[in-house]
């Protein structure tokens, strides 16, 4: 049996024919799971909304994939699984976990690295830890970007407020504009209350769930969703939204 074939089978055996699989090979969608060809930046913000383990893997490990493909630093945060889970899925998929993680290329974390590195979540704090770590990746180890897929369940515990969590999604949209930079924040369903959930699909420019990766129509930049926008402003935004996602044009 051939290495694709066999790749092919492992995609297929842990339910990995994903949305984003299947957008690599669009031209239409501007995120990262279009061909690495036809992409120059990432600087994407996902949200990754799934109800089980298999739903989740099946859109975290193919995007983990892709930037390594890429020449990316891929940067995993484990909390929902653990680690050598997260390490066992990734080899069933036919990465090569040993190389990548030897190399650097490949680092599963935990929230005390990442999040909870000073204790508790602190926004501005992880903000600084992301900047550092794409300066490091791209600019002293030559990598060409920097990816990361976070399972967001570590908010579930301790002290962490909810409204700064919100807060830090929203303003992370802006701050690597034109940046080498990719995030898919892993938020589980079951587990999260529905007011999260909603805020979630509101502060991140694409959503994947269900197997879909979608532009995000709901999605609302920082500056509407922590102000107070006007009646006419927001229809203003939405009908742009609609003519920019629409298919037909009438001439």
């Amino acid at each position: 049996m051939s290495n694709e074939l066999e790749r092919s089978n492992q995609r297929a055996a842990l339910g990995h024919e994903s949305g984003l699989e299947a957008l690599r090979q669009s031209t239409e969608f501007r995120g990262p799971a279009e061909h690495p060809d036809d992409h120059d930046h990432s600087n994407d913000h996902f949200a990754l909304i799934y109800e089980d383990r298999d739903d989740q893997f099946a859109a975290a490990i193919p995007f983990i994939e892709q930037g390594l493909e890429r020449g990316e630093r891929c940067l995993y945060v484990a909390d929902d699984n653990a680690r050598d889970d997260v390490l066992r899925a990734m080899r069933a998929y036919g990465i090569d976990v040993d190389a990548a993680l030897e190399s650097g290329a490949l680092s599963v974390l935990a929230p005390t690295d990442t999040y909870r590195r000073t204790g508790e979540f602190d926004r501005t704090t992880m903000l600084e830890f992301w900047e550092e770590s794409l300066e490091q990746a791209r600019d002293e180890d030559g990598y060409t970007g920097l990816r990361a897929a976070a399972e967001m369940t570590w908010a579930l515990e301790g002290d962490t407020d909810a409204d700064e969590l919100v807060e830090y999604e929203a303003v992370l949209n802006p701050l690597y504009q034109n940046e080498d930079y990719a995030v898919m924040c892993q938020y589980n369903r079951e587990r999260f209350p529905t007011s999260v959930i909603h805020d979630v699909i509101k502060t991140h420019p694409h959503v994947v769930s269900d197997n879909t990766v979608s532009q995000n129509v709901y999605y609302t930049p920082p500056e509407k969703f922590f102000g107070s926008e006007t009646m006419e402003a927001k229809v203003d935004r939405m009908m742009r939204t609609l003519q920019e996602l629409s298919l037909i044009h009438i001439s």
